[in-house]
């Protein structure tokens, strides 16, 4: 499957769709398009940071700023680091030393303590960094090209006085741009009330962009379906082919599941839906 590229296919369901049609006099367009949506917002969540039975937007939001802050401890280390390092130390006179020297403030001092305990090699690979500015070039010359993810700076050890809050808050505001993706195929599929979007966290549908494309094929005859591109361009080391079946799958059984119920509606009254029913089942199944 090629990158970000998603082809909402019904003709596996399309008997039930038929049925579907008949009995609630939703055309097989309308049916198609509320599948493809549906396809859209599953695919948004199972993209990274992933929001599928994860609790509300913002709890997403919060664990996925928590990973993205352990990844840049890869690269810059702040004092929350070295008080973890330091309480990692077997030799109780050593590790006192350099939990003293860490409160005090005292660069050289810790440099050389990190060369005592083999951190380090020579005192000159204990490098400060200043805040963001000087983060955020570090950062994208130690990122990998393949997986995106930070890439130690081994033999330097960097160090940010100030932390890497700062930095952390600005990058995470980036957090849900390839979802968005997504959500936007979503809205412009449509076919329901409101926001086509819904169902995927806030966080991702803010971040607005061109990263994406829908191609509407349903109105053919023989296969009518929907082609959505998420054109972000790391988005499939976001979304690997596995999860974007699940998304697939997930969305197929969603809507079966809604139309057997409308099906089952139908055998228990004897008749075919009608009127203010048909309208209250036919957008239930496009949910």
């Amino acid at each position: 499957m090629a990158k970000g590229y998603v082809k909402a296919d019904t003709s596996n369901i399309k008997t039930m769709l038929l049925r579907f049609e008949e009995v609630t006099g939703k055309s097989i367009p309308q049916l198609v398009r509320a599948h493809a949506r549906i396809c859209a917002v599953e695919l948004a969540n199972r993209t990274q940071p992933f929001s599928v039975g994860s609790g509300v937007g913002p709890a997403v939001l919060a664990r996925g700023t928590m990973y993205l802050k352990k990844d840049l401890r890869k690269i810059t280390k702040d004092r929350e680091a070295l008080d973890e390092k330091a309480a990692g130390i077997a030799d109780e006179k050593l590790r006192v030393r350099l939990q003293a020297v860490i409160a005090s403030g005292k660069n050289p001092a810790i440099a050389a303590l990190l060369v005592a305990v083999g951190t380090i090699k020579n005192a000159s690979d204990f490098k400060l960094v200043s805040g963001p500015k000087e983060m955020e070039p570090l950062h994208k010359s130690h990122r990998s090209g393949r997986t995106g993810h930070a890439l130690s700076t081994r033999p330097s050890y960097h160090f940010a006085p100030s932390g890497i809050d700062g930095y952390v808050k600005t990058i995470a505001k980036r957090l849900g741009y390839a979802k968005s993706g997504w959500a936007e195929c979503a809205r412009k599929i449509g076919g329901v009330k409101g926001d086509g979007a819904r169902g995927i966290p806030a966080f991702a549908k803010r971040q607005k962009g061109e990263n994406f494309k829908v191609l509407d094929n349903s109105e053919k005859k023989s296969n009518p379906h929907f082609t959505m591109t998420n054109t972000t361009p790391w988005v499939s080391r976001l979304l690997p082919a596995r999860r974007q079946d699940d998304a697939l799958n997930v969305a197929r059984d969603k809507m079966i599941k809604q139309m057997n119920k409308v099906f089952r509606y139908v055998a228990k009254n004897g008749k075919d839906v009608q009127g203010e029913t048909q309208a209250a089942i036919a957008e239930t199944a496009t949910r």
